[in-house]
């Protein structure tokens, strides 16, 4: 069991959205999520029916002064227009956050909603990320790809200096 500093709870397992959980190819939109990545959304299904606690860590839900929102699908769908004043664009419809379409996506493809989070915490044992890089603990050895565009700054351990 990893050191949790102390916190008490149920150890955690994150998953990234975009470009880890769902295909991603730039930004469209909070209500465009990407197809299933299928073996991370199996290996997450499976997870979570084994009783593991999972969770999508996902800056889309992170917040901010004033989130984005667009109208509950649903309510799109269904909308009959009886009289002129009742145009989509005069009506008050209800609408969603990221959060909300995040969770649409994930009863569709993953057959359950996980706890969705902007941030890890102590109890985080373990996450899948396509823009992170594994380090291990306490020697500076990167066990990942580094970015080609970082390696200039990275010094392997046969090269350690003090800092000045």
């Amino acid at each position: 069991m990893n050191d949790t500093h102390g916190v008490k709870g149920e150890p955690w397992y994150g998953f990234d959205l975009d470009g880890t959980l769902a295909q991603y190819d730039g930004w469209k939109g909070i209500d465009h999520i990407g197809m299933p990545v299928y073996p991370v959304a199996n290996m997450m299904r499976r997870m979570h029916a084994r009783g593991l606690q999972v969770k999508i860590v996902t800056a889309r839900v992170a917040p901010r002064e004033n989130p984005e929102t667009k109208p509950n699908p649903w309510w799109v769908e269904r909308l009959t227009v009886e009289y002129p004043d009742q145009t989509p664009w005069r009506m008050e419809l209800p609408t969603y956050t990221a959060l909300e379409f995040i969770k649409d996506w994930c009863w569709t493809w993953l057959h359950f909603v996980p706890e969705i989070t902007h941030q890890k915490d102590h109890l985080m044992v373990w996450m899948l990320d396509d823009r992170t890089v594994q380090i291990e603990p306490n020697t500076g050895l990167v066990l990942g790809r580094m970015p080609k565009e970082l390696a200039d700054y990275y010094l392997p351990s046969t090269e350690v200096r003090e800092l000045k």
